[in-house]
């Protein structure tokens, strides 16, 4: 599957250089440090950490540009630009999006309450898997409790992630679509 630079703003989009930029980079310029992906695209870098690249035109016969529109990705996208420029000058260049250890910790935890709760588990089942069943009060206590309302926000973000929401999984913090 390959996704549109539309959904996932750390792909660059390169397009023709206007006239007036004779020293912009051209195909050639790339080929040293770069490679063909099976879905069509460029990629710079180490696999898993590369900038993958895509072309709306036949960009083996013109200078290249970056393009970027004006939409609420656009900072993603100029981030995602200076790193590739980063790596195409200097050799280095952080990966895109990448997720922190606590982001990755809690994702996990979401996927997992997610998984119990499709399986049919209970609130109180999930909690006591996530979070070890000595911590999880039982009786009256368990209502008001704040391992019930992480637990229930967990599967609330699985749910969410589910029905599309994992698409935000490739935009930056604080940069969700709005449409």
């Amino acid at each position: 599957m390959v996704w549109s630079p539309a959904a996932c703003a750390f792909t660059v989009s390169l397009s023709p250089a206007p006239p007036d930029f004779p020293t912009a980079w051209d195909l050639r310029s790339l080929e040293d440090v770069a490679t063909w992906t099976e879905q069509g695209q460029l990629a710079v870098g180490p696999p898993g950490r590369a900038h993958l690249l895509t072309f709306p035109i036949d960009a083996s016969v013109a200078t290249l540009a970056i393009l970027a529109p004006l939409d609420a990705d656009l900072p993603a996208r100029l981030d995602a630009a200076l790193r590739l420029w980063r790596r195409l000058t200097q050799g280095a260049g952080e990966p895109p999006g990448t997720l922190t250890p606590q982001r990755r910790a809690r994702l996990v935890e979401t996927l997992r309450a997610l998984d119990a709760r499709l399986a049919g588990a209970s609130t109180r089942e999930i909690a006591s898997e996530l979070f070890g069943a000595e911590r999880v009060p039982s009786g009256p206590e368990w209502k008001a409790h704040d391992l019930r309302s992480r637990t229930k926000r967990l599967i609330a973000a699985g749910l969410a992630l589910m029905n599309g929401g994992y698409r935000d999984l490739l935009r930056p913090p604080g940069s969700r679509r709005r449409d």
